[in-house]
């Protein structure tokens, strides 16, 4: 990766098929994840419910993408899964290719492509649609570095380019150019040109789209320059050295339960410097790279997930390539990499799978995807979809989930119950993506009605993801107080008649139900 070279790339051209059927092997069961949190968001922005902020911030990723997916694949969740798993398989391919022409073999450049292709940190990406924003960014800056290592003024502007496209999906490749430049060989003048350059344009990219403001105590995506850079280090060593982990993100933020678990790779390397000393220039680089990449997520105080190592971790896979293609004449490369692919199959199936109570995926993404998409086969099962305002009325015997499960005990978190049905969708607003004709919906809670209840469309809402329609408006109230009396929930009943007495408070059929009530709840 540090001498340079110009490669004779031959018989390659079946790579990038191998690449996808490695990928669709160990990623398809993401082909039928639905639409979860912000997959939601932006699609209502695509339809045109919503309308996109007036920025170019991550426009190509957010809004680029999702738009030219509603109108090919509409609510079809899983031609955008494929158009990400082909993306993925297409960096792996990059990922050869800036090996080759960084000066790697090929048997090297191919074992760090295999490494990038199969490491755990592509999960999040592959089954959440919003992972576009991480895949795309590393696609173009992986071309950026294609361009930047052939010579020439059109290659280097061609790289400038493709780098600024990698900006407009997600502004963390912040790095990139000047990573490119300072640490790849090339003559003085382009490394300052292309260096200070590329520097100077993310410097006005991130003042225009405001990414150089720091975010507040008590945004979602606070950020300081504390001790927490040190802890978001040492947390993401740590989840790269717990190969096992099939999850390590149960706590979104760094952990510094992980300070002994993230030392391991730090010294390891060091031990490896220390033995081999013609490597230590080209580790010495690498980890500089590696740093530049995570730099913009690492003053976060919270949102330290292990998917932001996604494009980081290229210059170490492709070094481990490397290292790997000199252990090819004892066979252990191969057996490396056949047990690479085993762990990341087998946390794969295990991450699919954890649950934080019988029933509740312990991953959020998956999670919220699965109750989105029951959601939404429940309401079209009932039958048409009438035009309208629509009421969902929680059922007070299920409760709200505890998402703080497994949190480890740390001291000052909050433990956050939620609604998982309405949180999955929007506050419910996600269901318009889905059927046109709602024109709003709503969650009544049990401290009031909600105002215009009598002209709205009744559901009631149950388990995770269960629907049952009840009618419109008194109708659908009335049904209500029938199904919670049969079902033995007499204070909901009495409720319920309640908040129709305040539109028909001489209505003297309900005001007799309502003292039987009592009296049944009486007994």
């Amino acid at each position: 990766m540090i001498l340079m070279n110009r490669p004779d790339i031959r018989n390659t051209n079946y790579y990038p098929v191998y690449f996808f059927l490695i990928a669709l092997f160990l990623y398809w069961p993401s082909l039928r994840v639905y639409f979860c949190l912000d997959d939601l968001q932006f699609l209502l922005r695509a339809c045109g419910i919503d309308e996109f902020p007036g920025t170019f911030k991550r426009i190509v990723s957010t809004k680029f993408f999702f738009q030219a997916g509603w109108h090919l694949f509409g609510t079809a969740p899983q031609y955008y899964h494929l158009a990400i798993l082909l993306l993925h398989a297409a960096n792996a391919w990059l990922v050869y290719l800036v090996s080759r022409r960084a000066g790697a073999g090929e048997r090297a450049g191919v074992f760090g492509a295999l490494l990038f292709l199969m490491a755990p940190v592509a999960f999040t990406p592959m089954h959440w649609i919003s992972g576009i924003q991480e895949v795309s960014m590393t696609f173009f800056a992986l071309i950026a570095a294609c361009f930047y290592l052939r010579p020439g003024n059109i290659s280097m502007a061609f790289s400038l380019i493709a780098a600024l496209l990698s900006l407009l999906c997600k502004e963390t490749s912040l790095f990139l150019v000047p990573g490119l430049a300072f640490f790849f060989p090339t003559s003085p003048r382009r490394r300052w040109l292309f260096g200070l350059g590329g520097i100077v344009i993310a410097l006005i990219f991130l003042a225009k789209s405001g990414g150089l403001i720091p975010r507040p105590a008590g945004d979602p995506y606070e950020t300081a320059f504390g001790t927490n850079i040190f802890w978001n280090v040492l947390t993401y060593s740590g989840w790269m050295a717990r190969f096992w982990d099939y999850f390590p993100d149960r706590i979104p933020q760094y952990q510094s339960g992980l300070a002994l678990w993230g030392s391991i790779l730090p010294l390891a390397l060091m031990l490896v410097a220390w033995r081999y000393r013609s490597s230590r220039r080209a580790m010495g680089k690498t980890l500089i790279l590696f740093f530049l990449f995570l730099a913009p997520v690492l003053p976060l105080i919270r949102h330290s997930y292990f998917y932001y190592l996604y494009l980081p971790l290229i210059p170490v896979w492709i070094l481990a390539g490397m290292a790997m293609d000199k252990l090819t004449e004892k066979r252990y490369a191969y057996m490396l990499l056949a047990g690479f692919f085993m762990c990341s199959w087998a946390t794969g199936v295990l991450h699919r799978r954890s649950e934080i109570q019988p029933g509740v995926l312990s991953d959020p993404f998956l999670r919220y995807a699965g109750i989105c998409g029951h959601a939404v086969r429940e309401i079209r099962d009932i039958g048409e979809v009438r035009k309208g305002d629509y009421l969902f009325l929680k059922n007070p015997g299920g409760k709200s989930v505890d998402l703080a499960q497994g949190l480890e005990g740390r001291s000052g978190t909050e433990r956050k119950k939620v609604h998982l049905f309405k949180q999955a969708l929007l506050g419910g607003k996600g269901l318009r993506v889905f059927y046109p004709e709602i024109e709003s919906v709503h969650f009544e809670d049990e401290t009031g009605a909600v105002a215009g209840w009598e002209k709205m469309h009744f559901f009631w809402a149950y388990g995770l993801a269960e629907v049952m329609y009840l009618g419109y408006g008194r109708e659908g109230r009335k049904q209500l107080i029938d199904y919670c009396v049969k079902a033995g929930l007499f204070d909901r009943a009495a409720r319920e008649i309640d908040i129709m007495l305040q539109l028909d408070p001489d209505d003297v059929s309900l005001r007799s139900l309502k003292d039987q009530i009592d009296g049944r709840a009486g007994k």
